[in-house]
């Protein structure tokens, strides 16, 4: 079922921001994430580098969200190592 879910909508499922971590696109970085740490907020599914930095990202989702975005078409195009 969960299978057919993803076939029917796939971009439902992609992660935010390339799928970095979304507190460290906040601060303007790219960093590599735990898989099992995410929330999903409206949605959209935002992945994170632990589970306690996934916490402390939730406890101000939306903010976050509107400064990862903004960050985010900033440092879309740029090497994680060139940050």
């Amino acid at each position: 079922e969960n299978r057919k879910l993803f076939q029917a909508e796939p971009a439902k499922y992609v992660p935010q921001y390339g799928g970095f971590c979304a507190q460290a696109i906040v601060a303007g970085q790219k960093v590599e994430i735990d898989p099992t740490a995410f929330k999903i907020v409206d949605g959209k599914l935002y992945l994170n580098f632990s589970h306690a930095v996934n916490r402390g990202w939730a406890k101000d989702a939306p903010k976050n969200i509107e400064v990862g975005n903004t960050q985010w078409q900033r440092i879309k195009d740029i090497p994680a190592n060139k940050l």
